[in-house]
């Protein structure tokens, strides 16, 4: 079967960098944690909410 979901990430071509390697891995442990458990949404949403307000993320 295909994907339904295509992740495109992009890297720098005047140095390395790990960036997008990290954003890959990081959603593809999101999507895991929310088929493997009901919590994992509520806990995702939280530390979504604290990093906003702490300021490392934003929208």
């Amino acid at each position: 079967s295909y994907s339904s979901v295509i992740l495109k990430t992009e890297s720098s071509e005047n140095h390395y960098t790990i960036i997008p390697i990290i954003a890959l891995v990081e959603s593809i442990v999101i999507e895991l944690g929310i088929r493997q458990s009901k919590t994992s949404i509520e806990k995702i949403q939280t530390l979504v909410n604290t990093l906003k307000d702490k300021k490392i993320i934003v929208e």
